[in-house]
């Protein structure tokens, strides 16, 4: 590709069609010094398999991680499944497709990104694996809101950032230029209402040239009021296949 405008184009025209939509635009334009670029996305779209009826849906306030109060939906529900540990509380709701949102509301005082920072993989399955059975009323926000960052100190933090420094070797890719990473993209998208959820998310890496069951009769309740962590998950290998934290609703 000319790596002009018309890929520019080319390279968010595929983004939106590939996210249903949801992400119109990847790309305000291309460096220079841009050589390749390596782009995936995802797009999730599924119905709850018990919608909320309308009279379930009222007026309610979402204290915001800043501290302001949100006038928003608010959708009640009585669940089946409670998720808790010594720090969390939250519950689980189906879709119809073989999937599963899990909500997890942190303990005053601890922020969604306080908590996720203290989950592991390993604690995540325990959490789902020992789940209780039980009715809970579960009030939840209708939200929709758009995130992206720029993941180069992520990476590198994880081990990850030879690959952006002029020591990087991709030689396999081109044994007469040096190539380099130079910034890797990442947006997503979700949107959750009385229907169901939709959500994407896109990455983009840009390589330069270096040249620069019942257990007990019980009753919980969870009321989604402040900052709290959401999942998707396979609903057959409790997997997550999206997570995110939810700080504002408007």
């Amino acid at each position: 590709a000319p790596f002009d405008k018309s890929t520019v184009h080319e390279i968010n025209t595929w983004v939106s069609d590939n996210t249903d939509g949801m992400i119109p635009k990847l790309l305000d334009e291309i460096s220079q010094d841009s050589m390749m670029y390596l782009i995936n996305a995802v797009a999730f779209d599924a119905k709850w398999a018990v919608p909320y009826d309308d009279d379930r849906i009222d007026d309610g306030v979402f204290t915001a991680a800043d501290g302001s109060e949100q006038v928003v939906k608010m959708m009640q529900s009585t669940e089946g499944q409670f998720l808790s540990d010594d720090h969390m509380r939250g519950f689980l709701k189906y879709y119809t497709e073989g999937y599963v949102f899990a909500a997890m509301l942190p303990e005053e005082g601890m922020t969604p990104e306080a908590y996720l920072n203290g989950l592991t993989g390993d604690a995540l399955q325990t959490i789902l694996r020992d789940r209780v059975f039980c009715d809970v009323d579960a009030t939840m926000p209708q939200f929709s809101f758009d995130y992206g960052t720029e993941l180069t100190d992520a990476l590198s933090a994880m081990g990850m950032s030879r690959a952006f420094s002029s020591d990087a070797d991709f030689s396999g890719i081109s044994a007469d230029m040096p190539l380099c990473i130079g910034s890797v993209q990442h947006k997503t998208h979700i949107e959750v209402d009385a229907q169901g959820t939709k959500a994407a998310a896109v990455t983009s890496v840009e390589v330069r040239c270096t040249s620069a069951m019942l257990e007990e009769v019980r009753r919980e309740t969870v009321v989604l009021d402040r900052p709290f962590v959401c999942m998707i998950l396979d609903a057959d290998t409790m997997l997550p296949i999206f997570i995110g934290t939810v700080n504002t609703v408007a």
